[in-house]
């Protein structure tokens, strides 16, 4: 993921979180509070629990609605998305075209990772290299990334596997929508398609 937080503000929280936390470190040990030799090795200890709570916030906070623009720059993408895919690939056994494909895209997420796995009946893709950029001037986000494909065994003599990429401008509005282009090496490309439907991770097309 490219740039997920504001820097500008981040030091300077972090600054003040550290500090805030080598205060209670000294007066969880009775130390008097001041720059001396025995407050300047509780340091590294509040350094320490600084590092465990940036850890969390990373992982489980960022995306609360207090955080947001000031702090952290991305939207939270994470969860199961259900839509679908027109594709312009030719079916070799019929010489006709696919009608829309049935998708689902599970995106996973935290302040600094993100993937994305898309299933349809056929296949399964899986994210490799990953960029969500927000253009702040004019409020839209970009989803790009790269993924290889996966078909399953009883459709690989007429759709193999194959590298891609794919780059989905997301919609907050009237309701979250992720709406883009997508090819491949095999000279195919198309349209995607998708509106959220859960926080949850779907496993399968399934189910």
């Amino acid at each position: 993921m490219t740039q997920s937080i504001n820097l500008k503000n981040a030091i300077p929280s972090l600054s003040i979180l550290v500090v805030g936390i080598w205060l209670l470190v000294l007066k969880a040990k009775s130390l008097p509070l001041g720059i001396t030799a025995d407050a300047l090795k509780t340091i590294p200890e509040a350094a320490g629990y600084a590092s465990m709570v940036t850890v969390v916030f990373a992982k489980w906070f960022w995306y609360w609605p207090i955080f947001k623009g000031w702090l952290v720059l991305v939207p939270n993408l994470g969860g199961t998305w259900k839509g679908e895919i027109r594709s312009s690939w030719i079916n070799p056994e019929t010489g006709q075209g696919v009608g829309p494909i049935e998708a689902f895209a599970v995106i996973r997420q935290d302040l600094f990772r993100l993937s994305c796995v898309l299933m349809t009946k056929e296949s399964t893709s899986y994210s490799r290299a990953v960029s969500l950029t927000t253009d702040r001037l004019h409020g839209n986000t970009m989803l790009d990334y790269t993924y290889s494909n996966s078909p399953r065994v009883s459709v690989q003599h007429r759709s193999a596997a194959h590298e891609g990429a794919c780059a989905l401008d997301f919609k907050s509005a009237p309701k979250l929508r992720l709406v883009g282009k997508y090819w491949t090496e095999r000279g195919t490309k198309g349209e995607m398609d998708f509106h959220f439907i859960s926080r949850g991770h779907r496993q399968s097309f399934d189910g």
